[in-house]
């Protein structure tokens, strides 16, 4: 069996999702999506993806698509997840899930309505080794009694404050 692969956004999944998925037996990439039209040409290109779409709803409603991956950014998952679930097609979503719990609620409910359908939240993998930390400082009382814990996750791009702010750092 072969799934006809559907990749929104062309930054992570360009240097990171593509290369890998290309190597996968029954995976055909098959459409690519950009908000940016260039970049998913350029992506095309690379990967001989034969279809390109600057919307990923478009690319959701595809039938050439089986599976539709989420990787753009967050403020749009929500509206191409529940798009490709309205549309028949499983999804992977990249984490973060959604900008608040609004549109996560949208997504758990598109999800919902469509229970043949596997709808999947893709962890960040740079969060994974921080957890294993985490549950041992739990597990061994180092914390002591927990009531409240507040993560805030760092770069130093954070640290030079003329640039804007990035999404993941947006409060609301």
């Amino acid at each position: 069996m072969t799934i006809r692969l559907g990749v929104i956004g062309t930054g992570f999944a360009r240097r990171v999702q593509l290369p890998a998925l290309a190597l996968v037996p029954g995976v055909r990439l098959t459409a690519i999506a950009s908000g940016r039209r260039a970049n998913a040409d350029l992506v095309a290109r690379e990967f001989a993806i034969p279809a390109v779409f600057d919307d990923g709803a478009a690319l959701a409603g595809s039938a050439d698509v089986d599976l539709v991956l989420v990787s753009s950014t967050p403020d749009s998952h929500e509206r191409f997840t529940v798009a490709a679930l309205e549309a028949g097609k499983h999804v992977l979503c990249e984490a973060r899930m959604a900008m608040d719990a609004a549109e996560a609620r949208e997504m758990l409910a598109a999800s919902r309505a469509a229970p043949r359908l596997i709808a999947q939240l893709v962890p960040a993998p740079f969060d994974l080794a921080s957890w294993r930390t985490i549950r041992r400082l739990v597990a061994d009382g180092s914390l002591g009694e927990l009531r409240e814990v507040h993560a805030t996750m760092l770069s130093d791009q954070s640290l030079d404050l003329d640039r804007p702010l990035h999404w993941r750092e947006r409060v609301e």
